[in-house]
């Protein structure tokens, strides 16, 4: 198996951790309660760029006490420590167990950070494999 094709699998389970993740905090973060028109709006609210933040407020659904306090005065150091965390345990597991030299597997490490900084950040989108 070449080293291309390790990085691309390390990529893939990357994104895999990271979506599981998100699904997460979809699931079990954000509560529009038994209001099915709340729930629809929400879902759709992600589409597009908005944060879970603006959709949650938008919709009127209710953040946990835990994901409410990111956005509080020390929310610039809270998303700079997820991001450190994430890059960390994520990406530089992905750079340990591949061969880090080929510019494919730079290309998936690098990727990898943005889709840790739009985690951190709220955003519901990964960065995409495909440019």
């Amino acid at each position: 198996m070449g080293g291309g094709q390790k990085g691309l699998e390390s990529a893939i389970v990357c994104l895999l951790v990271l979506g599981l993740v998100l699904e997460q905090v979809q699931v079990e973060g954000v509560d529009c309660g038994a209001n099915p028109f709340k729930v629809a709006c929400f879902n759709s609210c992600l589409l597009g760029p908005s944060t879970v933040f603006q959709c949650a407020d938008f919709c009127a659904c209710r953040l946990p006490a835990g994901l409410a306090s990111v956005r509080s005065s020390d929310e610039p150091n809270a998303i700079e420590y997820c991001s450190l965390g994430c890059r960390s345990s994520v990406c530089d597991n992905m750079i340990n167990t591949a061969d880090n030299s080929t510019e494919e597997m730079k290309l998936y490490v690098k990727r990898c950070g943005v889709a840790c900084d739009s985690f951190c950040k709220g955003d519901t989108l990964l960065a995409s494999l495909d440019d």
